[in-house]
């Protein structure tokens, strides 16, 4: 009896080892988003720390290199597309996966909505200097479209454009920071050395809010398909996206307030 061919099944698998290493730290870097710190989060660590804000942004970057270390101890030995979630039901069960999961679902679509809006918001800003004047929600529709197209279509297009707005923005920051140094110069401010009025509170609210600034530097466990090499790439970007993001957070701290006699308003 003859047999009816059947129709090849549709592939709807993720694209294996499309990622070299500079996509997949693209995806920490441009998660992380390092250039939105300074103008968002900034003044307000200065207004919990004080003085102590350099200390509070070590310390957060020390603590989470740390984490990144511990991270590692499983992204060295496997890879899925399951991000934390995998790692955290290998060392702590399946309760505390499903809450971690559910915990990370949540953060990155509060994460993306508010990116959304802050798009939707400064576009229309830019829009209007040049006399053009569109509705708020049609650029948010806008933004979902494309966001959604890029990633879509090819994962590789996707981490390349993050990673080229995100070093474009990091880049521009810089640039005006050193501006600002040459034009005012530099002193160190010896209050903020000796801590003068800082409490340890206000530290660790600077802490929080510093790790706020950090957050989604672990979205690259989930290119456990799509990276090559995962067991080396993932790790390597982990700790290299969190110290050079550290870094520059250190940096602009020093650029907006180690010179007396009052913080420059970034």
């Amino acid at each position: 009896m003859a047999t009816v061919a059947q129709p090849p099944k549709s592939s709807h698998n993720l694209k294996k080892d499309c990622l070299s290493y500079s996509g997949v730290i693209a995806q920490s870097i441009s998660v992380i988003a390092p250039s939105t710190v300074p103008a968002a989060v900034l003044g307000l660590i200065f207004v919990s720390a004080g003085n102590g804000t350099w200390l509070s942004f070590l310390l957060a970057t020390i603590g989470l290199l740390l984490v990144c270390f511990n991270i590692n101890q499983f992204a060295r030995r496997s890879a899925s597309p399951g991000s934390l979630y995998t790692y955290i039901v290998k060392g702590l069960g399946p309760i505390a996966g499903v809450l971690s999961g559910w915990g990370l679902l949540l953060g990155y679509m509060v994460t993306g909505m508010s990116t959304l809006c802050g798009f939707a918001i400064f576009a229309q800003m830019l829009l209007a200097q040049l006399g053009i004047h569109l509705p708020i929600l049609i650029l948010f529709a806008l933004g979902v479209i494309v966001s959604y197209g890029v990633a879509y279509t090819n994962v590789q297009l996707s981490a390349k454009m993050m990673l080229i707005f995100e070093c474009v923005s990091i880049l521009s920051i810089l640039v005006l920071g050193a501006i600002v140094w040459a034009h005012k110069g530099f002193a160190i401010d010896m209050a903020q050395v000796k801590l003068q009025g800082v409490t340890p509170g206000g530290v660790v609210t600077g802490i929080i809010l510093v790790v706020f600034g950090f957050s989604g530097f672990e979205s690259s466990t989930s290119l456990g398909d799509e990276a090559k090499d995962p067991l080396r790439t993932i790790p390597r970007s982990l700790l290299q996206s969190t110290a050079l993001s550290g870094v520059f957070f250190l940096f602009m701290e020093a650029v907006c307030f180690l010179r007396p006699p009052s913080p420059t308003i970034c």
